[in-house]
C-alpha cells in the first residue's frame, strides 16, 4: 500500500514538472518571436537617455520616436526630451553634458564636433527647398547684382539659412560681405519684412509660405539644387554616451530611423500625429504650413544615409559649411571633419538583415 501511494506521488510530481517545463518553453519562444528590439526591452533593464531637439518641424522625428514607443521598444527609457530655440543653445547644453543624443543642423553640428567631438551618427533629412531668399516686388529686374550690393538682409546668422543666403548672393555675383545681415527669429523675419525692414529677406519653411502668399515679394533663390548647395539635419550622439553605453547609442539610431521610414511610407498618419507635437512645443501652424514643412526635404533610409556618409558627400558638405562659418567669423579655422560615425547605422542594417 505504501509503495502504491509513493508511486502516485512520484507520477504527480513528474506531471507537475512537465507542465512547468512547457510553460517555461512557451515563455522563451514568445520572447524570441517578439518584435525586433521588444525582446531586449522586456528582458533587460532599460537604459536612460536624455534627448534634445530644436523647437521646429525636424524636432518631430525624435518626439515621434518617443510618442510611438520606439525608444521603449528598443530598450531605452527617455529620461528627458527638451526643446531649445536654436542650434547654439543645443551645443552649449551638450558641451555642459546635459543631453546624450539630439538632432542638429550642419553649422551647430560642426561647432559641436570641433568643440567636444560630438558624433554625427545619422541623417534626419536631406534638405531641398527648406530655404528661400526674396526681394521686394519693386526691386529692379535688371542689374540685380548692382542693386543688391550694399543692401540689408534679414536672416538667422551663422545658420544653414545664412549659409543659403550667402550662397544665393554669390550665385547672383554679389559679395556676401557687402550685404548687412540682421539676425532675427523666423517668425520675426516675416513681421520685420512686412514693416518695411530689409531689401533682402531670407527665411525657412514654413515661414517662406507667408512671404510668398503675401504678394509683396519675389523669389531670388528657392532650392539647394539651383545654387549648388547641400544641407541636412543630423542625428548626433554625445561621445561620453557612446563610450559608456554603445548599445544604447545604437538603439537610439534604430528608433529614430523607424520614424524616418514612416515619413516615407505612412506620411498622412505622421501628419495627423504632428498636430500634437506642434501644440506641445507651442508653434502655431496651419495644416497647410505643417504639410509644407515636412515636404521640403527627404528622409533618408539607413542604407541611403550610409551611402551619403561613406562616399564622402556629408564630409564635403560639412567642410564647405565650415568654410562658410570661418568666413562669417563664427569659427577661427576649418576643423578636421573626423566626427562622422557610421558604426551604428551599419549595426542597424546588419540587425535588420538577419
Amino acid at each position: 500500500m505504501k509503495n502504491s501511494l509513493l508511486i502516485q506521488k512520484i507520477k504527480r510530481a513528474m506531471k507537475h514538472a512537465a507542465t512547468a517545463s512547457s510553460v517555461l518553453t512557451l515563455t522563451v519562444v514568445s520572447l524570441l518571436l517578439a518584435a525586433p528590439g521588444q525582446a531586449a526591452a522586456n528582458t533587460h533593464t532599460k537604459t536612460k537617455i536624455r534627448l534634445v531637439a530644436l523647437s521646429s518641424a525636424p524636432g518631430f522625428n525624435i518626439w515621434a520616436a518617443k510618442e510611438l514607443g520606439f525608444f521603449e521598444q528598443e530598450g531605452l527609457e527617455v529620461e528627458s526630451l527638451k526643446f531649445v530655440p536654436n542650434g547654439p543653445a543645443a551645443v552649449a547644453a551638450g558641451y555642459a553634458g546635459s543631453w546624450d543624443a539630439a538632432y542638429l543642423g550642419g553649422p551647430p553640428a560642426i561647432n559641436a564636433g570641433a568643440k567636444f567631438n560630438l558624433q554625427v551618427a545619422g541623417l534626419l533629412d536631406v534638405q531641398q527647398s527648406n530655404y528661400k531668399v526674396f526681394i521686394r516686388n519693386d526691386a529692379p529686374r535688371e542689374n540685380i547684382a548692382q542693386y543688391l550690393t550694399g543692401k540689408t538682409a534679414l536672416t538667422i546668422t551663422a545658420s544653414n539659412l545664412h549659409y543659403f543666403l550667402d550662397t544665393c548672393l554669390k550665385h547672383h555675383k554679389v559679395d556676401p560681405a557687402s550685404v548687412k545681415k540682421i539676425n532675427l527669429a523666423p517668425p520675426n523675419i516675416v513681421t520685420a519684412a512686412d514693416s518695411g525692414q530689409g531689401e533682402i529677406i531670407s527665411n525657412w519653411a514654413p515661414f517662406t509660405m507667408q512671404l510668398e502668399n503675401s504678394g509683396k515679394y519675389r523669389v531670388l533663390c528657392e532650392d539647394n539644387k539651383q545654387i549648388g548647395l547641400q544641407t541636412f539635419d543630423a542625428y548626433v550622439i554625445h561621445p561620453d554616451f557612446i563610450k559608456a553605453k554603445p548599445q544604447a547609442a545604437a538603439a537610439f539610431i534604430r528608433a529614430v530611423y523607424r520614424v524616418n521610414a514612416l515619413m516615407n511610407t505612412d506620411f498622412e498618419r505622421m501628419l495627423a500625429l504632428s498636430n500634437k507635437f506642434f501644440n506641445e512645443i507651442g508653434l502655431k501652424l496651419t495644416p497647410e504650413q505643417i504639410r509644407y514643412s515636412f515636404k521640403v526635404q527627404t528622409y533618408p533610409s539607413l542604407e541611403e544615409s550610409l551611402t551619403l556618409m561613406k562616399t564622402g558627400q556629408i564630409k564635403t558638405a560639412l567642410e564647405q559649411a565650415a568654410t562658410f562659418l570661418v568666413g562669417v567669423g563664427a569659427m577661427e579655422s576649418v576643423p578636421p571633419i573626423n566626427f562622422i560615425n557610421t558604426e551604428f547605422i551599419e549595426a542597424a542594417i546588419r540587425r535588420g538583415n538577419k
